[in-house]
């Protein structure tokens, strides 16, 4: 064993290696070629979801639910049910696009719906949606899982 350096001694402080495992040489690489939710089978409803909030817009649920009116829907739930908003939760993966074509009004509350209940990670429905514009100007992909065929389940 080596001497201790009394300048870096100190609780917890071992001034030797430990087993740092192999050589270099013996290291072994492989990139990651498939996903889990590759197959069809396990990967349920897919939704890619995108929106740009325009600069100018100061009070965001107020300017989407002026939109929602001239549909005429009042109120969250009611966008909800009448666009067929996805009613599971899902898993939020981040997804590149510079597609932020985003038309019709029924588009936009579509999305706004699923991004302001989306969180760094999954998508949960029954929450009350957050309408900032960092939480709605985001391109994600949505993915359920078919838990049955994942585990193997009859």
């Amino acid at each position: 064993m080596t001497e201790m350096n009394p300048n870096t001694a100190g609780p917890g402080f071992v001034n030797y290696l430990q087993n740092t495992g192999a050589p270099q040489s013996r290291v072994r690489v492989e990139p990651v070629n498939s996903s889990m939710l590759t197959p069809d089978i396990i990967r349920g409803a897919q939704y890619t979801i995108n929106l740009n909030i325009p600069d100018n817009i100061m009070d965001i649920e107020k300017w989407l639910l002026n939109k929602a009116k001239r549909l005429k829907l009042s109120d969250w739930q009611e966008i909800a049910i009448s666009l067929h908003v996805p009613q599971s939760r899902m898993i939020a993966f981040p997804y590149k696009t510079d597609n932020h074509n985003v038309y019709s009004d029924s588009d936009i509350l579509f999305a706004a719906a699923i991004l302001s209940r989306t969180s760094g990670c999954s998508y949960l429905p029954a929450t009350r949606g957050v309408f900032t514009r960092k939480r709605l100007n985001r391109s994600l992909k949505l993915i359920t899982i078919n838990i049955d065929a994942f585990y193997e389940l009859d």
